[in-house]
């Protein structure tokens, strides 16, 4: 089940934008939503799927780094979308833009001026030592079928 604040804020989208079609499916517990909605992508799933989930106990981040995702401490879904396959030179861009909205979204939520990156200093002992930890996270995953 989506999520309360979640849910009234698709439905406020909704009302926004009625073109835009999105099936939501929630998950407590999913070991990564790229996999799910990989899964789902290949089985004939229609653009504008998303797979969220409270908890992803197998995530990854780029070059297969392990990505934490713990309950109740982030957002963590994955979008499926269909491009006519003459956009694969403009993907990137689909990845640039989706990080400056988690980007402009998190400093709205809680108040700040846009920052260069969404990052935080890593916790003495913990992460790699002084450098910075990501708070977010976008990775775009491109499978063509034939």
């Amino acid at each position: 089940m989506v999520p309360d604040d979640l849910s009234g804020a698709l439905g406020a989208v909704r009302d926004r934008r009625p073109d835009l079609r999105l099936d939501v499916r929630w998950h407590a517990v999913v070991a990564s939503t790229m996999d799910a909605a990989s899964a789902l992508a290949a089985a004939g799933a229609d653009a504008g799927v998303v797979v969220g989930a409270d908890q992803q106990t197998a995530g990854r981040g780029r070059r297969g780094r392990v990505w934490e995702s713990p309950p109740g401490a982030g957002l963590y879904f994955t979008f499926v979308a269909r491009p006519p396959l003459h956009a694969n030179a403009s993907l990137p861009l689909l990845t640039l833009a989706a990080g400056l909205a988690v980007r402009h979204g998190i400093c709205a939520a809680v108040g700040l001026a846009p920052l260069p990156d969404v990052v935080r200093k890593a916790q003495q002992g913990k992460g790699r030592a002084g450098r910075g930890d990501s708070t977010a996270g976008v990775r775009h995953k491109l499978q063509q079928e034939a």
